[in-house]
């Protein structure tokens, strides 16, 4: 979350993005363009960019989401019922995970996280600006189906701005497309070929320059699955144990029985009730027309198999983003198998089916938000601890804009997985979040090497010789680190000191 905030708040000023992380690097393998909306409004309308970030904005991409659901009915003549289902799967869809723990006999448990539910998109600021796109791309292509006359480009500009904010969404989309592409062909028909090629090549010219070091994908065979299985709130691990074995012994035809049980149970748990869009007859489907699904059943078949089996070489387990959209895309064959199944005779039955399939599906959206309704009205969300509230007030006031700052991150935790100091004061970080760049394969040795020898060093004159190396203008760190009870850090005069924690001003 303060990530995001930081990336909104330095494009306001520069273009492309520098790392918050690490001063004067640019901002590379990673998805920048929800930011770039943020802060291009910040800039222009002169809005607090925290504001827009955290507040404004998150409400308008909810309400879009309930905006494109009814573009979609009214464009097809659907029923509003049907309308009302796909609302309820995207606003409220989630997990199965805790029933099957309450089949275990744990109870209603909520102790293991869902893939993707209808309250906990909006916290991922790329994906719930992708989710608002892909669904107003969802419609411009029904609409071209319906042959309405729209511009190739204003449309392949939309689809290809999905590569800018998650391109798993603009995979998913372009992959449909050449689908589409390929049997209009035949037909004769070559607007949706163009559409494909340049949806295509301006994906590639937004994707290229600044991912072109991301790397690719690489098979990991059935790791998702077994992943899933140990994890301790199911206690389920003996299975995985009796697999290795098996595979230990090299008796191949007993593992794949526990593969495939594995499947069973891990894709019903992140799909939840949406896993009856698996029970859509043919008959239901004529209610939208057969190129939506040309492009969507292709789409969804080829995200689960690179989201089960395989992983990104920067980013790692990040292909679960690609079970994300076919999480989001299932939401209208769900909505199709719910108004039906709701409709079946007599009535009572129809009624009892779909009261199932609302009590199946809320836990895990009533879970959540009471769990941050709770965190919000008991004080105990996210909050800065006063002390560091003051150290930062300090640095704003006394210390210049372009100074660079080091934390000794190993003793403020916030500071590891995100840049926490350059959100509080704004100030250029020599080396924060290491656990970010490393996800985004960001080279970070030198300055790691160096981090290190600043606070483990115990010769003073070997420290001045280093620091005179790099641009650091201050140090962070706190009386309980190794680094107040050097030798190295007596010649450096704090300038300023708190209970937690020191600022030590270097001399160059």
């Amino acid at each position: 979350m303060i990530w995001f905030g930081t990336i909104s708040n330095n494009l306001i000023d520069h273009f492309p993005p520098s790392r918050a992380e690490m001063e004067h690097i640019p901002l590379t393998n990673y998805h920048f363009w929800s930011n770039l909306i943020v802060a291009d409004i910040a800039r222009v309308f002169r809005f607090p960019v925290y504001l827009l970030q955290y507040q404004f904005l998150p409400i308008m991409l909810s309400l879009s989401v309930g905006l494109s659901v009814i573009g979609f009915i009214r464009i097809l003549n659907l029923p509003l019922a049907y309308g009302y289902w796909l609302t309820f799967f995207l606003y409220f869809g989630g997990d199965a995970i805790a029933w099957i723990m309450a089949v275990r006999g744990r109870g209603l448990e909520f102790t293991m996280s869902s893939l993707e539910d209808g309250v906990r998109f909006l916290g991922n600021f790329p994906r719930a600006y992708a989710v608002s796109v892909f669904l107003g791309s969802v419609n411009l292509l029904v609409l071209t189906i319906k042959k309405v006359k729209i511009s190739i480009m204003w449309m392949a500009l939309v689809i290809a701005s999905l590569t800018g904010l998650k391109i798993y969404f603009a995979f998913f989309l372009i992959f449909g497309l050449w689908i589409y592409a390929a049997v209009e062909w035949i037909r004769h028909r070559t607007d949706i070929l163009k559409l494909a090629f340049l949806s295509s090549f301006l994906s590639l010219l937004i994707y290229l320059p600044v991912n072109h070091s991301a790397g690719g994908l690489y098979f990991t065979g059935f790791w998702r699955f077994e992943n899933f299985i140990v994890q301790p709130g199911l206690k389920l691990d003996r299975l995985e144990l009796a697999r290795v074995i098996f595979a230990g012994d090299g008796k191949w035809w007993r593992v794949l029985p526990y593969e495939l049980l594995y499947m069973l149970l891990y894709i019903p748990a992140i799909f939840g009730s949406k896993i009856i869009a698996a029970l859509t007859k043919k008959s239901w489907l004529q209610k939208i027309p057969s190129a939506f699904h040309i492009i969507f059943i292709p789409s969804i078949i080829v995200s689960l198999v690179l989201g089960f089996f395989f992983e990104q070489t920067t980013g790692g387990a990040n292909t679960f983003n690609f079970l994300v959209v076919v999480f989001i895309a299932v939401s209208y064959y769900a909505a199709l198998s719910a108004l039906h199944l709701s409709l079946i005779k007599p009535w009572i039955i129809g009624m009892v089916l779909a009261v199932m399939i609302v009590v199946c599906t809320l836990p895990r959206a009533i879970h959540e938000a009471g769990a941050n309704i709770r965190k919000i009205t008991t004080g105990k969300s996210n909050t800065v601890p006063a002390d560091m509230e003051v150290l930062s007030e300090y640095i704003r006031n006394h210390t210049e804009k372009d100074s660079v700052f080091l934390v000794d991150h190993r003793f403020i935790p916030q500071d590891s997985t995100t840049p926490y100091i350059h959100f509080l004061t704004g100030r250029p970080m020599y080396l924060s979040a290491p656990y970010l760049l490393a996800n985004t394969n960001t080279d970070m040795f030198d300055r790691q090497r160096i981090k290190s020898s600043v606070f483990e060093s115990t010769r003073a004159a070997a420290l001045v010789r280093l620091l005179e190396r790099t641009n650091i203008d201050y140090i962070i760190a706190t009386d309980s680190s190794a680094f107040a009870a050097t030798p190295s850090a007596e010649f450096l005069p704090v300038v300023y000191r708190n209970p937690s924690y020191a600022l030590y001003q270097v001399s160059n």
